[in-house]
């Protein structure tokens, strides 16, 4: 077995994984996480579904939504790919595994940015708010610390993307 099939497998259950640990342990493993220090946080998970903890707020992202589903679907594809040794599966695959996170992004950078950065000024906070990530306290009494992020899901699911395209190119 070469190095390159291996690394498409890993990468591929490992995505796959990253976006089922999503659901699990939201506080974990979410893709994007605003959390009120001590007090609740809301995550949005691998396929775009919104929970909260304590229970509360619920939905989806419906462009994450697709995002998610092609990233599933890519690692499908990569594993295919990697198990029967097709360079141009795994490769596709591992592309598709990528457009998950790359959706994410979009959809904070672009469509929700704006109303982001209305919600954290409606709080009190900056004009000058970074939607990937970032805090602010809430003054008052007991002052409460807001934090706001790409989290580990996110990550990992983009690891696990890189990974399998290496491996793919990798393949022979």
């Amino acid at each position: 077995m070469g190095i390159g099939k291996i690394l498409t497998l890993v990468g591929a259950f490992a995505g796959i994984l990253s976006i089922i640990l999503s659901f699990i342990l939201p506080q974990y493993f979410s893709w994007f996480r605003i959390e009120l220090e001590g007090v609740s946080g809301v995550y949005i998970t691998g396929l775009g579904t919104i929970t909260s903890i304590p229970p509360g707020a619920s939905g989806y992202g419906i462009i994450n939504v697709v995002g998610g589903i092609g990233s599933i679907l890519g690692a499908i594809i990569c594993i295919y790919g990697g198990v029967k040794k097709m360079r141009v599966n795994a490769i596709v695959g591992s592309l598709l595994l990528l457009i998950g996170p790359l959706t994410f992004i979009m959809d904070t950078l672009v469509i929700s940015a704006a109303d982001f950065i209305a919600i954290i000024q409606g709080l009190g906070g900056p004009s000058n708010v970074n939607p990937l990530w970032g805090s602010f306290i809430i003054s008052g009494p007991p002052d409460i610390l807001l934090s706001w992020g790409l989290w580990i899901g996110f990550f990992t699911t983009l690891a696990s993307g890189g990974t399998a395209l290496i491996g793919g190119i990798l393949m022979k």
